[in-house]
């Protein structure tokens, strides 16, 4: 089964509503999802900033061994990531290996990340 969208019930509401003022303020609320929905975005000062250092990140992996380095060794390794937590990197990380630049490989319960 299918979940209604907030535009299928305000599109039902609008078409079974009597009251003109109800269904002025209903066409609006729906045109404005739809506008916020569609909008191109530019990315945030924090997702440029993310894409910055991810992009760092795999051209370190591009460069150096290709046995793989945990969260952990690239802190240790990239100046730029010396002040940033496990979480950070692992979160930047994960973005790296949905958008298949990285490869993500565990060995004896730990996490590696190489390049492919």
């Amino acid at each position: 089964m299918k979940k209604m969208t907030y535009i299928e019930a305000l599109n039902i509401a609008i078409e079974n509503l009597d009251n003109a003022e109800a269904v002025e303020r209903l066409t609006a609320l729906r045109d404005a999802t739809l506008k916020r929905n569609s909008a191109e975005r530019k990315p945030t000062k924090t997702q440029a900033e993310n894409a910055a250092v991810r992009g760092e990140i795999v051209e370190f992996l591009a460069d150096n061994a290709p046995t793989g380095y945990t969260c952990s060794d690239l802190i240790k390794s990239l100046p730029t990531l010396h002040e940033k937590s496990t979480q950070y990197v692992s979160a930047i990380m994960r973005l790296a290996v949905l958008a298949d630049e990285v490869e993500k490989y565990t060995d004896k319960r730990k996490t590696y990340f190489r390049a492919k």
